[in-house]
């Protein structure tokens, strides 16, 4: 695999790892990924090997029907156990939440009146869905959305 910046080549060959070997709570030193990637930690061209195999290890992961929570907790590659997997997971998706609430914040701060009508009905179009998603997300997790009928009964057929 070659993955490319603005500035160099990175070749990233397939890594010395036994995949099926792997099980939760195993480490990956950050000693031992810098002899595999021929990189010190801290460069981009680590960086960007790093990356590939953390793309690596969850493709082959999955592939073996092991689909774990991997993550980089201190320049360690970790295969996290249960109990940890459950905060590293959830603390991702409230990240994630807040940027969305962010981005849609500031997409209603545009000046309308700058755009191109085309782009102005786009604009709108996406405010809308955005809306429409986030108030969705909200009223879930305050466990106010309305029961849908039509939906249990095909869930009580199934």
């Amino acid at each position: 695999m070659v993955l490319k910046n603005k500035t160099e080549t990175v070749e990233v060959k397939r890594s010395p790892i036994d995949f099926e070997s792997l099980e939760k709570g195993d480490i990956i030193p950050a000693t031992q990924m810098e002899e595999m990637f021929g990189e010190t930690q801290g460069t981009d061209p680590y960086d960007f090997k790093l990356l590939a195999f953390y793309e690596e290890l969850r493709r082959e992961l999955d592939a073996l029907g092991q689909h774990w929570t991997i993550a980089v907790v201190k320049g360690d590659m970790r295969i996290l156990l249960d109990e940890q997997a459950v905060g590293h997971n959830e603390k991702g998706y409230t990240q994630g939440r807040g940027k969305m609430h962010e981005k849609h914040r500031l997409g209603q701060a545009v000046d309308r009146t700058k755009l191109l009508p085309e782009t102005c009905k786009h604009h709108d179009r996406m405010q809308k869905r955005q809306t429409t998603e986030l108030l969705g997300q909200e009223l879930g997790r305050r466990n106010k959305l309305p029961k849908l009928v039509a939906t249990q009964k095909v869930l009580a057929e199934v």
